[in-house]
């Protein structure tokens, strides 16, 4: 388990890797961040607070990893159906429409495509 102090243990450069690498690349706010990080306090300095609460964040990591692998999963079954349908091709083709929103959108008007008899 890493502790509270990781952060005040880290070399500048790390940090300032890590704030680049998550688009943050203004020298100012970077160097605004290490200074609060020199100068923060931690909440707790109990060690079973920190490292029972340290094993949450990472199976709520472990959760969000999951389900964005379940996502993937749906939307390759999505695109490999959309692929097969026919009317697929409509819908593709609408102005804005991407993958994401032609898919759903033939959802929406195949479900119940009596209730669309015309255009009009």
């Amino acid at each position: 388990m890493t502790n509270h102090s990781t952060s005040y243990k880290a070399h500048k450069s790390t940090l300032t890797k890590f704030f680049n690498d998550h688009g943050i690349h203004n020298t100012a706010i970077v160097d605004n961040r290490l200074s609060l990080i020199k100068k923060t306090n931690p909440l707790a300095d109990d060690k079973a607070i920190i490292d029972s609460h340290s094993m949450l964040v990472v199976s709520y990591v472990e959760r969000i990893v999951n389900s964005m692998k379940c996502i993937q999963e749906y939307n390759k079954a999505i695109t490999e159906l959309m692929k097969k349908l026919p009317v697929a091709p409509i819908f593709n083709s609408l102005p804005g429409a991407g993958a994401a929103l032609s898919s759903r959108l033939l959802a929406a008007f195949e479900e119940q495509r009596d209730r669309f008899k015309s255009a009009n």
